[in-house]
């Protein structure tokens, strides 16, 4: 974004930190093609709200995009649209719409959608105060 403060323009740049945390609107997409393009996720995405950024991961090794992706959007009114639709159509797929693991707990704080089983992290018997495998 682009604002003007006495007659200087400044340019607002989101960084990836700014979209982590507790209060994201963050939702995760299932089962991507590797033909739809995250352009072709924003459009279809944008139907519920501002898409802040769109993030498709891809394979380190391969360099292979993954079947899954992220929309972070600006607001929670956005958020729980694309939650309440559960699905979307992009192209010729139907693309699967769910909380990404950071934005579950705080849907569910808010009295959003269930936690859908988030849990924390716990050593495997005999592992713990042991080097990271």
């Amino acid at each position: 974004d682009k604002h003007e403060f006495g007659g200087v323009t400044v340019t607002i740049v989101l960084t990836k930190d700014s979209l982590a945390g507790g209060d994201v609107k963050k939702i995760h997409l299932g089962n991507l093609g590797s033909d739809i393009t995250p352009e072709a996720i924003r459009d279809a995405c944008s139907k519920f709200g501002t898409v802040l950024d769109v993030h498709t991961p891809k394979d380190s090794r391969t360099g292979e995009r993954h079947n899954y992706g992220f929309v972070t959007f600006n607001t929670e009114e956005a958020f729980r649209s694309a939650i309440e639709a559960g699905r979307a159509e992009i192209g010729d797929s139907t693309i699967t719409i769910k909380p990404a693991a950071q934005s579950r707990s705080a849907a569910a704080q808010s009295g959003g959608p269930p936690d859908f089983g988030a849990r924390p992290f716990r050593e495997p018997p005999g592992r713990a105060g042991l080097e990271p495998w």
